[in-house]
């Protein structure tokens, strides 16, 4: 197939696939809430800002990677989406801001939107120019969509599972803890990870 017979079918396809984002989008809110949350609360508090610009967003990541209590809340959270509609990926970080003598104040939200293939990127040139059909750019999406895999919406909350992960091995007093929603590498189960500095615990999520 000739580049020329390439761009016709692109512009075709085109038409009928407005929803795709081509250009990062940025957002920075302050958020009311000044102490630390629990997984699924944050995940309620990050949900909406990403529904705003996809219904059906897919969850891909839940960590927790400083100030991590014992009892499952933390002051920082990382969550991520892909957004099939928009062919893009979101994160959303939730953390505690503090004042000059080091009290919790506020909490500030930064929600970042990346495409896929974004306008001047090398994926989109290769489509605009016909050296690539757009139905390759969305089956690129759906790999990299398979690549990263998802996670459960209705997974367990941290101040649930938070006795089974730090009642044994890990010492929250001594250990630099982070938690972490993830698929079991062995069996492909979602569970609740906290790592130490020395050692992991597994926990279901489900």
């Amino acid at each position: 197939m000739s580049d020329t017979l390439r761009r016709w079918y692109n512009r075709i396809d085109r038409l009928f696939d407005r929803g795709a984002l081509e250009e990062p989008r940025d957002e920075v809110r302050e958020e009311p809430a000044a102490e630390p949350l629990s997984a699924r609360d944050a995940f309620a508090l990050l949900l909406p800002l990403v529904r705003a610009h996809d219904r059906r967003p897919v969850l891909t990541q839940v960590a927790a990677s400083e100030s991590v209590e014992p009892c499952g809340r933390a002051s920082r959270w990382e969550m991520a989406w892909a957004l099939p509609r928009c062919r893009a990926f979101a994160s959303a970080d939730w953390a505690l801001q503090h004042d000059v003598a080091g009290e919790p104040r506020s909490s500030r939200v930064e929600l970042r939107l990346r495409p896929h293939a974004p306008a001047g990127g090398s994926l989109r040139q290769a489509v605009d120019e016909g050296r690539l059909l757009h139905r390759q750019l969305v089956g690129s999406w759906r790999d990299e969509m398979r690549r990263r895999g998802s996670l459960p919406a209705d997974f367990r909350d941290s101040t649930e599972v938070a006795p089974r992960l730090f009642g044994g091995v890990l010492d929250p007093a001594d250990d630099e803890l982070s938690l972490a929603l993830e698929r079991d590498p062995g069996d492909g189960h979602v569970t609740w990870v906290a790592r130490g500095r020395r050692h992991a615990v597994r926990c279901p999520a489900t």
